[in-house]
């Protein structure tokens, strides 16, 4: 299973990234959502963990372009520090199947994750 990864904050990417390889999945790391649309083209990953705040775009501008243009066919769980109800609101009426809220905890990250690919 793939894994796709966009977060701007490169620590926080490569620590998800080695969480989710420890466990055997592939993992695929992205810094912004513009990279992120092209990994989605060429890896069709089969979740995808998304932050909010990102230059360019934000998380919730692509979980819209995901809606219209993937049906919602690919999980996304978002993670982010924004904590308002109506961001998790609005990540969830976009189609985001889950939201963390940043520090993740990494063994609540891996068990959602696997929830997810059943």
């Amino acid at each position: 299973m793939k894994i796709l990864v966009i977060d701007d904050d490169v620590m926080l990417l490569k620590a998800i990234g080695h969480c989710l390889k420890i466990i055997h999945f592939d993992v695929v790391l992205v810094p912004n959502s513009m990279e992120a649309l092209e990994a989605i083209e060429v890896e069709k990953p089969d979740l995808i963990l998304c932050d909010i705040l990102m230059p360019g775009f934000s998380g919730l501008e692509l979980l819209g372009l995901l809606k219209n243009f993937y049906l919602n066919s690919i999980p996304v769980i978002v993670i982010s520090s924004l904590k308002k109800a109506e961001v998790v609101w609005s990540a969830k009426q976009l189609g985001a199947v889950d939201y963390l809220l940043k520090p993740l905890n990494f063994k609540t990250l891996t068990k959602l994750v696997k929830e997810h690919l059943q």
